[in-house]
C-alpha cells in the first residue's frame, strides 16, 4: 500500500501502523521484525484497534526492548538523511521517497516481481523479514549496479546485464531489517536522541561506499554528491529562500585514492556543528582517503591526507572518522 501510495502521487511520505492497526495483537517476533522495517519509512507510528483488547505498545514485551530501542536510536541517527530525502525528492522534485525497486531499476525487469522490498530514495534497498523463525534473508539484488550489505560490508558484484540473488544474515537482534547500499553512495546520519526536539543535533557523520575502480571508467572520475539540507526544523522561514544551509558532501573515487570535498552552497542557516565527520566502513577498502576541505578561516579550498584532520574512533564499530570543519562563519556550534 505504501508503495503504490508513492507512485500514485503521494510522495510526502506514508508508513504503517506497526504492529498492525486491527486483529490481535502481535507476537514479541512480529513486533521486532515490523519495527526493523518500520524505520526507514517517513511516517513512523504505533497505534492500534486491537481485536482482542489489548494495545500495541513498543514496550510490550520487555525481553524485546533492547533491540527495539536499538532500532529506534538507528531511526533517529538516520532523520538527516531522510529529511535530506524528503526536500530534494518530494518537495523539489515530486518524487516519492519510499519506492518499490522496479522504479530505480525498470531496465530489469526482476524487480517487477519484488513484492517485500523497497527503496529508500536511489540508494537503500531494504529487505524485510515478513515470515517467522527466518535467520538469513535471500535477497535479490539488481542489475546495472553492484551493492554493499550495510549490516557486514560484503560487496556484491552485479552484472551489468543480470541480477543475482544473496543469502544474508537476518538476526533478530540486528537494529534495521537487511539493508544494501548501492555503490558510490554517501549516507549521513545525525545524533541519537529521544526525539527529534530533545537537544540540539550538533553531530553529523557521513559515510561512503565507493564503487571499486574496475567496474567505472578509468578516465573520466565519477563524482558523487550527498546534498544536506539544514533549517531550524521549528519554523517555515527556509521557504523565503534564504534561512536554509545547503552542505554539498561530494565523493570521488581513483585508482588508489578516494577524493572526498565539501561546498558549501547556500549559508543561510548556520548548523549546530562545527565538523562533518566522514569514514569509509569497508574493512576491504585500501585505497587512501583524500580530502579537499574549506580553508577555516577563508573558505578556499585545501587539498589534505587524512592524517591531517582531526580523527577519532568510534568504538562501537571500530570506525575511524575524519573531520572536514566548516568554516568558522557558517556554523552555530560555538553558541550551544
Amino acid at each position: 500500500m505504501g508503495l503504490g501510495a508513492g507512485l500514485s502521487g503521494m510522495p510526502y511520505g506514508y508508513g504503517h501502523d506497526i504492529g498492525g492497526f486491527a486483529g490481535p495483537q502481535p507476537d514479541p517476533e512480529m513486533l521486532v521484525r515490523w519495527v526493523q522495517q518500520g524505520i526507514f519509512w517517513p511516517r513512523f507510528c504505533v497505534h492500534s484497534w486491537n481485536s482482542d483488547n489489548t494495545i500495541t505498545e513498543l514496550w510490550m514485551f520487555p525481553e524485546m526492548l533492547p533491540v527495539i530501542r536499538s532500532s529506534l536510536q538507528f531511526r533517529y541517527r538516520l532523520i538527516p538523511y531522510l529529511y535530506t530525502l524528503y526536500v530534494r525528492y518530494a518537495y523539489y522534485e515530486q518524487q516519492p521517497l519510499i519506492r518499490p525497486v522496479l522504479y530505480e531499476h525498470q531496465h530489469d525487469i526482476n524487480t517487477y516481481d519484488q513484492q517485500f522490498e523497497f527503496m529508500v530514495g536511489p540508494s537503500l534497498l531494504v529487505a524485510p523479514i515478513y515470515e517467522p523463525d527466518q535467520t538469513h534473508r535471500q535477497v535479490y539484488l539488481p542489475s546495472n549496479t553492484s551493492w554493499y550489505h550495510f549490516q557486514t560490508g560484503t560487496y556484491y558484484k552485479t552484472d551489468p546485464n543480470a541480477g543475482q540473488w544473496v543469502k544474508v544474515p537476518a538476526p533478530l537482534t540486528d537494529e534495521a531489517a537487511p539493508l544494501f547500499v548501492k555503490e558510490g553512495s554517501l549516507i549521513c546520519f545525525g545524533k541519537a536522541m529521544n526525539n527529534v526536539h530533545g537537544s540540539i543535533d550538533d553531530d553529523r557523520r557521513v559515510q561512503i561506499f565507493p564503487r571499486r575502480f574496475g567496474h567505472m571508467d578509468d578516465v573520466h572520475y565519477t563524482r558523487e554528491t550527498l546534498i544536506l539540507y539544514e533549517d531550524d526544523g521549528e519554523t517555515l522561514y527556509h521557504e523565503t529562500g534564504a534561512a536554509y544551509a545547503e552542505i554539498h558532501i561530494w565523493m570521488e573515487e581513483r585508482e588508489t585514492e578516494i577524493h572526498v570535498g565539501m561546498e558549501i552552497v547556500k549559508d543561510g542557516y548556520f548548523p549546530y556543528y562545527d565538523t562533518v565527520w566522514v569514514t569509509c566502513p569497508i574493512k576491504s577498502e585500501t585505497r587512501k582517503l583524500i580530502f579537499e576541505v574549506p580553508d577555516e578561516e577563508s573558505n578556499a579550498p585545501q587539498t589534505l591526507a587524512s592524517r591531517q584532520l582531526p580523527c577519532f574512533v568510534d568504538d562501537d564499530n571500530n570506525l575511524a572518522y575524519f573531520g572536514i570543519r566548516l568554516p568558522k562563519s557558517r556554523s552555530n556550534a560555538c553558541e550551544t
